[in-house]
């Protein structure tokens, strides 16, 4: 969880993405592909194996310092 910023309970994903994007507009771009990949892995009938690995390499990559 990043510091200050954690998922309050029925909070959906794009939500919690929307409120950190407020608080942390530095971070906003990271959350925001990294929410839309999530959500397509989640949700989506039609998503591919890239998806989880371009998830896994966005959630790698990403850095809240």
């Amino acid at each position: 969880a990043l510091t200050g910023l954690d998922k309050k309970p029925g909070e959906t994903a794009y939500n919690f993405s929307l409120r950190i994007q407020k608080q942390r507009p530095e971070l906003a771009q990271s959350v925001e592909r990294i929410t839309k990949i999530f959500t397509r892995l989640r949700y989506e009938k039609n998503h591919s194996e890239d998806d989880f690995m371009l998830l896994k390499k966005e959630i790698s990559n990403f850095d809240v310092s």
